[in-house]
């Protein structure tokens, strides 16, 4: 499935972050994409990447690696673009 048939892609997306003890992988090579009107649950034991996923959905995280597209655009994190909108003031 091509990227503009979706209304959301993930392509090999990978999430770390500093934990505790050292660096989490929360995600690690997740690929799926979901097709318009289509009805997707994540289900799984706490931790394993749900809400990870999620706010990578909805431009809150970006990934480590890999791509997110929403209606067939590379989804932004937030955090990048506001950091790159007060860089060029706008």
């Amino acid at each position: 499935m091509s990227v503009d048939q979706s209304a959301i892609k993930l392509s090999n997306v990978t999430v770390k972050f500093a934990g505790r003890s050292g660096v989490v992988t929360a995600l690690r090579d997740l690929s799926f994409d979901v097709k318009r009107s289509e009805i997707v649950n994540l289900v799984g034991p706490s931790g394993c990447g749900k809400s990870t996923c999620l706010g990578l959905v909805a431009g809150l995280r970006a990934p480590t690696r890999g791509d997110v597209f929403v209606e067939g655009k590379r989804s932004l994190s937030r955090v990048t673009m506001l950091a790159s909108c007060s860089k060029k003031t706008c």
